[in-house]
C-alpha cells in the first residue's frame, strides 16, 4: 500500500502487485462529505405527508429522517439526551405515524447515510453504526449476527458460536467480511477499539448543545488502514511523516501487532514515480485501453450510465469463433480491473463482441463474474 499525501489538497492510496496497479482511491479536501458523520440534533418540523422529519444537525441544510429509520420509541439512546417531553408511543411499531414517534424540539443522535444533492439535504437514521477492522458496533441494537457476504455455513457457524462469547452490554455487532477469518483475540481487540470509540462519543453528545457535530468519520487515510489494508501485505509506505505517525497511532489501537509494517517514505523521488505506477495512474482519465494485438476497450461515463464497448483487434488464432471469445476473455479481465480501478459503479452496460455458440458466451459470463469476486 502506497500512500501520497504530501500535497495538503488531496490524499492518493495505491495498492499494488509488484509493479501493477490494482486498485486506486482519491480524496481531495474540497470534496466535503458527511456521510458517516453523527450528530447531536434538533427536529426542527415534521412532515406527516412524507412520513418523515427535518433535523438540524448544524450543517448547511437540515437533515432528511424518515420513520423507517427512527429506532422504537422515540430516537433511542436513553440517558444521553434529555427525557421526552410527551408521553411516550404505544402499540404496535407499524401503525405509529411520524408524528407520534417524533416532535419540533425534540433532540435525537443522526448518522448520515447519504450526502445532500443539489437542494435535498443529508439522508439520516438514528441506527448508528461504527465500523472497525472487523466489526460493525450497532449501539443501540441488541443482536449480533454475521455479514451475509459471508457464506459458507461452518465459517458462519463458528463465528456466532464466537460472538456469544462476548459481552456486549446490551449493545449490537455485526462480524464484516474482513473477519471471517481470523482469531477469536482479532476481535476481542476490534471491540475493544470500538467500545473506546463509543464511550468517547458518549462523553462528547453529554458535553455538546444540539445542534452539534460528536462523531467524524475518518478520513481515507485512516479508512484505508481501516478497511483496505490486510494482513497479507507487505508495507504501508506513506510520503509524508505526521501523517504516517498519526496512522500509527490508529494502528496501535486497531491492530497493534501491524504497526511495524507503517513505515515512512523518505526519498526525493516522488513515492508513485519512484514505483512506476504514476502513469497506470494517469492512464485512468483516458476512455481508450488498448489491449493484446489491438484489440481495445473504450469506457464512457455519463450521468445515466457507464458504457464500456469491446473491440476487435488482430487476434487470429484458430477459428473466428476462438478468436472472438479469446478476445472477449481478455476484454473481460481488463474490464473488471477497470471497474475496481475507477471505482466504476450504478448502470453499468458492457457490449462485448457478438458470438453465435452459446456455449462461449456461458463461458465469458463465467469468467467475468470470476474476475469480479477476486
Amino acid at each position: 500500500m502506497l500512500m501520497n499525501v504530501f500535497d495538503p489538497g488531496e490524499i492518493r492510496i495505491a495498492i499494488c502487485r509488484g509493479e501493477e496497479l490494482e486498485e486506486f482511491y482519491l480524496e481531495r479536501s474540497r470534496e466535503h462529505t458527511l456521510t458517516g458523520n453523527i450528530y447531536k440534533g434538533r427536529v426542527e418540523n415534521i412532515v406527516p405527508s412524507l412520513q418523515a422529519a427535518f433535523v438540524n444537525i448544524g450543517e448547511k441544510r437540515n437533515g432528511f429522517l424518515h420513520i423507517s429509520d427512527v429506532i422504537f420509541p422515540d430516537g433511542g439512546y436513553r440517558g444521553l439526551l434529555p427525557k421526552r417531553r410527551r408521553k411516550k408511543p404505544t402499540g404496535d411499531k407499524r401503525d405509529l405515524t411520524i408524528q407520534d414517534v417524533l416532535y419540533p424540539g425534540q433532540e435525537l443522535l443522526v448518522q448520515v447515510t447519504k450526502d445532500g444533492v443539489g437542494q435535498k439535504g443529508p439522508a439520516l437514521t438514528t441506527y448508528l453504526s461504527l465500523p472497525g477492522r472487523y466489526l460493525v458496533l450497532m449501539p443501540a441494537l441488541h443482536k449480533k449476527g454475521v455479514s451475509r457476504r459471508i457464506e459458507d455455513e461452518e465459517t458462519r457457524k463458528r463465528l456466532k458460536d464466537a460472538l456469544r462469547t462476548l459481552s456486549m452490554e446490551n449493545m449490537g455487532i455485526i462480524v464484516r467480511t474482513a473477519g471471517a477469518n481470523v482469531k477469536m483475540e482479532d476481535l476481542k481487540q476490534d471491540l475493544k477499539y470500538l467500545r473506546s470509540l463509543w464511550n468517547a462519543i458518549k462523553r462528547t453528545v453529554k458535553a455538546a448543545q444540539a445542534p452539534a457535530p460528536v462523531y467524524q468519520e475518518s478520513d481515507l487515510v485512516l479508512r484505508a488502514i481501516r478497511d483496505i489494508f490486510t494482513d497479507d501485505m507487505s508495507v504501508c509506505l506513506i510520503d509524508e511523516e505526521n501523517t504516517c505517525n498519526r496512522v500509527r497511532e490508529f494502528m496501535r489501537a486497531l491492530l497493534p501487532k501491524a504497526v511495524n509494517k507503517i513505515k515512512f517514505f523518505d526519498e526525493r523521488v516522488p513515492i508513485f514515480d519512484y514505483f512506476g505506477v504514476e502513469e497506470q495512474i494517469s492512464a485512468l482519465s483516458r476512455r481508450h485501453i488498448p489491449l493484446e494485438r489491438g484489440a481495445s476497450i473504450v469506457i464512457d461515463q455519463t450521468e445515466a450510465l457507464v458504457a464500456i464497448d469491446v473491440n476487435t483487434g488482430r487476434l487470429k488464432e484458430g477459428s473466428l469463433d476462438e478468436t472472438l471469445l479469446k478476445t472477449n476473455l481478455i476484454a473481460a479481465k481488463e474490464i473488471a480491473h477497470q471497474i475496481m480501478l475507477r471505482d466504476l459503479s450504478g448502470l453499468i452496460v458492457i457490449d462485448f463482441i457478438d458470438m453465435e455458440r452459446n456455449d462461449h458466451r456461458e463461458k465469458l459470463y463465467k469468467a467475468f463474474c470470476g474476475y469480479m469476486e477476486k
